[in-house]
């Protein structure tokens, strides 16, 4: 099978301010890619995550605002889970 989803680099991550980690996370079905970004240059060592939602028919990744009620267990190195 040929697929290659479209996403927009510049809206997810790879920021040249920011170091970003990524996990693809299945969560009731569907497909999540799961990203942190941590700000390099910030004392405060903000982090912020974004999370889009692999929509199979469009070919395209669509970010998720809200988990309803559903909790993600994120590491590095690790499995992620849902």
């Amino acid at each position: 099978m040929n697929f290659q989803p479209s996403m927009d680099p510049n809206v997810i991550g790879g920021g040249s301010m920011t170091s970003d980690e990524r996990w693809l996370v299945e969560s009731m079905g569907d497909l999540l890619l799961v990203g942190q970004e941590q700000f390099v240059n910030d004392s405060r060592g903000a982090v912020e995550f974004y999370i889009y939602k692999l929509n199979i028919a469009a070919k395209t990744w669509e970010k998720v605002e809200y988990l309803r009620d559903c909790a993600l267990f994120l590491a590095r190195n690790q499995l992620a889970m849902s």
